[in-house]
């Protein structure tokens, strides 16, 4: 199978595997063992070139709006943090459901935050935190190292920190921590994966301050990200999104 046809078939078999889990949290809303579902976006514009010959991981901002208004009519959409109070609690007839966003692409701010303030959604946005205020594609962003000269900087372009203190003074965004190179962590040590998870939380706990809620640093999760030992390091949350 070519490049292109394999990027199709995955996209495809993703956003099957998307709407399954919609309709069954659906399904079993009212079911005792409680059931959510955490949907992962990372680029969300109108990004102009396709760039075929490798993964754009783009959701075009019409589509997305599609997305934020039947979550908002049809479930429950809560903060990532408080995921395991509800399921706990099971208080919702509705599915509940938890937008997240992964690497912190600047469109975040100019393409999804006012659709979220439209609709009154919450997220968490995941940053590396090396890369944030960057001008230059992500170096792991396959797709925006290949074609940023050819798209429109809403496609790749990282988000800075006033942007994300833009996000964070909504009260609808709580900004997580993704590492801090976003290494491989298969292929770092226990001290690397320590040191990534350290330095990425204090630098968005002292760049970031979540004045419309309370004064100090905002809240800090940690994840999507290969570790275990979270509850150590004074992360609220530990999420993994991944199927290995």
């Amino acid at each position: 199978m070519s490049l292109p046809g394999y990027i199709y078939l995955k996209n495809a078999i993703k956003y099957i595997a998307g709407c399954t889990a919609v309709a069954t949290a659906f399904l079993n809303a009212r079911s005792p063992l409680g059931h959510a579902c955490i949907l992962v976006c990372h680029r969300v514009a109108n990004i102009g070139v396709l760039g075929t010959s490798v993964d754009n991981w783009n959701v075009s901002v019409d589509r997305f709006q599609r997305l934020a208004r039947w979550l908002a009519d049809k479930a429950e959409c809560i903060p990532l943090h408080r995921l395991l109070e509800h399921l706990a609690s099971a208080r919702s007839s509705r599915p509940l459901v938890a937008l997240t966003f992964d690497d912190g692409f600047c469109n975040f701010r100019y393409n999804v935050l006012p659709i979220l303030h439209r609709y009154r959604l919450p997220a968490t946005i995941f940053v590396p935190t090396r890369y944030v205020g960057s001008p230059s594609p992500f170096p792991f962003d396959s797709w925006g190292q290949k074609v940023h000269s050819r798209s429109p900087f809403l496609a790749w372009r990282p988000i800075s920190w006033p942007e994300l203190q833009e996000c964070v003074d909504t009260s609808l965004v709580c900004v997580g921590s993704h590492s801090h190179n976003h290494f491989a962590a298969f292929d770092c040590t226990d001290e690397e994966l320590l040191e990534e998870a350290m330095v990425s939380r204090n630098i968005i706990q002292s760049r970031l301050c979540h004045r419309s809620v309370q004064k100090g640093p905002p809240r800090v999760e940690m994840g999507p990200f290969w570790w275990f030992k979270v509850p150590h390091l004074g992360f609220q949350f530990n999420s993994l999104t991944s199927f290995s």
